[in-house]
């Protein structure tokens, strides 16, 4: 399907009803040591490796 102005506004609008930003500054250098672990890993993106991490480090967190 082809990008057209319409459908970016239509985008950005689903978008800001389904999710919320989160911006995240790292020490110079991480950026990479995360992109490589994310490949490694078989992510397709930095930030679905960084969502994952983040469930992990909540649910072992959580106490019974």
């Amino acid at each position: 399907m082809a990008y057209t102005p319409k459908k970016g506004i239509t985008n950005n609008k689903w978008n800001k009803a389904n999710y919320e930003r989160l911006d995240l500054m790292v020490p110079k250098g991480m950026n990479e040591e995360i992109k490589k672990a994310a490949d490694e890993l078989g992510y397709p993106s930095k930030r679905m490796f960084c969502i994952d991490a983040i469930k992990e480090k909540i649910e072992s967190a959580k106490l019974d």
